[in-house]
This record gives C-alpha cells, structure tokens and sequence, in this order.
C-alpha cells in the first residue's frame, strides 16, 4: 500500500547523499550513506507518508498527546547490514532511530514504525521510566498494542501480525483499549497536569502509580481483574492509599 505525502513533495527535498526525505512532522536521513539502506526507495514511497499519518493518528485519537516536543523529529536509519534478517528501533532526545535487513511492506517494517513512534509520544510528552517488565523496554505490550491500533487503520491486512499476541499482557491492554476506550488519553492527561515524573519512583511504588492512573482513565477500579500477575506486582491496598494521599484524585 502506498500513502500520498501530507505536505511537501520530494521535489521540493534538497537531495544529498544522506537525505532520505521528509514530510511535515519529520527529517529522515541514513546513517551513512543513502546506499547503506536496503530498499531505501520504500521508506520515501511508503514510510514517510506513513509514519506521518501514524503522527495524526496518535496525535488526535489514540494517544492525544498534542505536538511532539522537539518538531521537525529526526528519523535516523541505520546501515541494513546492521540489522541482517533483523529489524530495530529505538527512541531518544525527541529523535527516532530504525534499522531494517531490508525494507519493504510487510508488518515488520510498518510494526517498528509506529512502535517507536508510540514510545516517543509517551516518553517525551507524558513521562519516561515506565515499569519495564510489563509496560514498554524489555516486552513493550503497550506500545505493542498501540502500534496495531495504527496498523489497524492505516494498514488493516498486518493488523495484529506485529508482536506476539500469545503475550497475556499484550491480550490485556487490548482489552483496556477495547473495553474502556479513551482510558488512555484520559490517564496521559491526568498524568500531564499533575507533572508526574515516572523515574523518581522504585518497584512495587512504580507500578501502583501507574496502576492508579489506570483506574483513572478507566474510571473503575474492577480493571484490575485484568492485571496478569506475574510480571505484574500484586496489588497492595496500602500502597494504593498512599498514592491517592499524593495525587488525590478520588480513585480510592
């Protein structure tokens, strides 16, 4: 599938041995050499409009996080020798980085796309330090789902290829997503006023944050029925009081 670019047009690129291109929202250029990128023709017919309109897509429906702090975002692509038979991605300092053996359409190369551009979003416009065991870094369900929700809409026939759906975590936030919708937008708000700063805090205090701005966004405490423990802690009742004293935003 092919998306028409959002504003400028490859003629109106200035073309070097690194540009890869851009659109409203991002600059994508390689590493090294545009030569270093397999298939780099895909990426300007196919990822850059598509990872523009993922942009929208989180930006006024998924996530409603506004702007991305630091705009146009820097897309870096690796050398596909790095990443042979492979893929990868990653986020840091408001920039996006990917690598791929070869890129072309399939769930892979849209899956890490919209993957990373989920982890930017809520590292850099709600908090980093989310607990890694069960939200992102090490089996990422969260931004895992929120990908397919994009692959859902903009590329249908790879919708839930991406990941690994036999993961109980990644079946429960779908099932936050599908049962409680517009839970997230409404936590990542909440979090967002109150200038919440996921990394001062330690396991188990970590996780019960985040579980008490998820029964915020849920509006119900019962959505911990959900919860797959482990790796998820279990829920302490003293832990959740304290963190209601801290925030009190009457979910206990």
């Amino acid at each position: 599938m092919r998306f028409p670019f959002s504003s400028k047009s490859q003629s109106d690129e200035k073309s070097d041995d690194y540009s890869l291109g851009s659109s409203e929202h991002f600059e994508w250029r390689a590493q090294e050499r545009r030569e270093s990128v397999r298939n780099a023709d895909w990426i300007i017919k196919n990822a850059i409009p598509y990872l523009e309109r993922a942009y929208f897509l989180y930006k006024n429906e998924l996530l409603k996080l506004g702007d991305a702090n630091r705009l146009p975002i820097k897309v870096v692509v690796r050398p596909s020798l790095d990443c042979q038979g492979g893929i990868a991605g990653a986020t840091g300092n408001g920039e996006l980085s990917y690598c791929a053996g070869n890129w072309a359409s399939n769930e892979f190369c849209y899956g890490i796309l919209a993957h990373e551009l989920c982890n930017l979003f809520t590292g850099e416009r709600v908090s980093s330090g989310w607990p890694e065991d069960w939200w992102a870094n090490h089996r990422s369900p969260f931004p895992t789902m929120i990908a397919n929700q994009a692959l859902r809409r903009l590329v249908p026939e790879y919708y839930r290829k991406w990941g690994n759906y036999s993961d109980p975590l990644v079946v429960m936030f779908e099932r936050f997503q599908n049962d409680h919708p517009g839970m997230f937008p409404k936590m990542f708000q909440k979090m967002r006023e109150l200038g919440v700063t996921l990394p001062r805090y330690q396991e188990p205090y970590l996780s019960h944050v985040v579980y008490y701005f998820i029964f915020y966004g849920a509006g119900s405490q019962q959505i911990s029925r959900y919860f797959v423990a482990p790796p998820m802690p279990p829920i302490n009742p003293t832990i959740i009081v304290s963190v209601e004293d801290r925030f009190h935003l009457g979910v206990v």
